[in-house]
């Protein structure tokens, strides 16, 4: 039971990072003011593609987690378990290929959010 109850909480973290990026709510901690108007848009862009696709990895992992706590199927947890899940659908590989660029884009936008950090 305690297994389920942190699979809901990664879902919901999940949630609240897809939230994130789909208002673009990220854009606070980051100071974007001495960017040129192109970088400036370019780390929006790269911020919400991470933060959604960050979202959607952390509900996966979570959903997968849970029910494979509820099935007894201790194959399926954990990162990895989602992403062979993931895989052996029809349009696996498309589907992870857009999960990785996701991950790129989050760690693109979190080295310019460490140089740009709001203090």
């Amino acid at each position: 039971m305690i297994v389920v109850v942190a699979g809901l909480i990664i879902i919901a973290v999940g949630v609240v990072h897809l939230v994130k990026g789909l208002k673009k709510s990220f854009a606070e901690e980051i100071d974007t003011s001495s960017m040129s108007p192109v970088a400036r848009k370019g780390a929006a862009q790269v911020g919400q593609i991470g933060y959604i696709a960050k979202g959607v990895a952390l509900g996966l992992v979570g959903g997968l987690l849970s029910y494979a706590t509820l099935t007894f199927d201790r194959q399926k947890q954990g990162l990895d378990g989602a992403m062979q899940t993931i895989l052996a659908q029809p349009f696996g590989r498309f589907l992870l290929t857009a999960a990785a660029l996701g991950f790129v884009a989050f760690g693109v936008f979190t080295i310019l959010q460490s140089r740009f950090r709001r203090m």
